[in-house]
């Protein structure tokens, strides 16, 4: 399972549960890359939640059940990374930041307010909850 990607200078990293894969793609790309995966685009995704939830910006995908990604800054920055909220068992808030604990128990401490990480998560579920109530 992934549990983050980051954007590299040769492409990206993608980090695992038990692995890092390096990829020539940046992280966007690979993001686009599992919707296709699973027959749908990122592209008609984000236009589908931005109309019916009025979000225009940072919008988490749900792709499948093991893949459900908040992005950290704008998708096209290069410095925006891609958290898997699928494989986070907790998250807390650490001075200014925010810890995200992964199943792993690897701790990732991310340059973003605790509240605007909640903020994102509270999106995700609500994109879940929509979703799941489709089905």
């Amino acid at each position: 399972m992934i549990k983050y990607i980051v954007n590299t200078s040769y492409g990206s990293k993608i980090i695992k549960l038990n692995q890092i894969e390096e990829s020539k793609l940046n992280n966007l790309s690979i993001i686009k890359k599992l919707f296709i995966e699973n027959l749908c685009t990122y592209e008609g995704y984000i236009k589908a939640v931005s109309k019916t939830f009025n979000i225009k910006h940072n919008i988490p995908v749900v792709i499948n059940k093991d893949n459900l990604f908040i992005p950290l800054k704008r998708v096209r920055d290069y410095d925006n990374i891609w958290i898997n909220y699928a494989s986070i068992i907790t998250y807390k808030q650490s001075n200014n930041m925010t810890t995200i604990i992964f199943s792993d128990y690897e701790e990732l401490i991310i340059n973003l307010k605790y509240s605007l990480f909640i903020k994102r998560v509270k999106i995700l579920e609500k994109i879940i909850r929509y979703k799941q109530d489709k089905y």
